[in-house]
């Protein structure tokens, strides 16, 4: 199997570092086979932060910080794209367009760094957000 670009969201890393997620098996078990499967794995600054955050207040800050310590770790496995101002006007354009109140900015930052850097696959757990993904043309892993 050729190796896959895939964006990995918010609720997968939270899902991974906080035991008491309800996403914590799926999380585990997604993120492995991408490993195993030696997939380019990519994020984002703005995914980082939200993961730090939620970490720090669902689970604890000493997990937050042992989320961010293997994020810097591993950054020959993951890439940190970082959002710049087109990226910025890319997502807004995104956020603007879809009528739906409950897509985020940092959602719609996802799919324009996606379609910047032409990352094919999304994983996330987010339905929403797999709609829309979808819509744009991304596969969803």
């Amino acid at each position: 199997m050729a190796a896959k670009t895939v964006f990995i969201d918010t609720n997968c890393f939270c899902g991974i570092y906080n035991s008491k997620d309800s996403l914590h098996l799926k999380s585990k078990k997604a993120f492995r086979n991408l490993k195993k499967q030696k997939h380019r794995l990519f994020t984002s600054n703005y995914i980082f932060a939200e993961a730090l955050t939620i970490l720090s207040q669902r689970a604890a800050k000493k997990i937050s910080i042992e989320f961010g310590k293997d994020i810097f770790r591993q950054r020959s496995l993951i890439n940190i794209l970082t959002a710049d101002l087109s990226t910025d006007l890319e997502a807004f354009k995104i956020f603007k367009k879809v009528r739906s109140k409950n897509l985020s900015f940092v959602d719609a930052s996802i799919l324009a760094l996606m379609k910047k850097y032409k990352v094919d696959y999304l994983l996330t757990f987010d339905e929403r957000l797999i709609r829309l993904a979808k819509k744009f043309g991304f596969g969803i892993l």
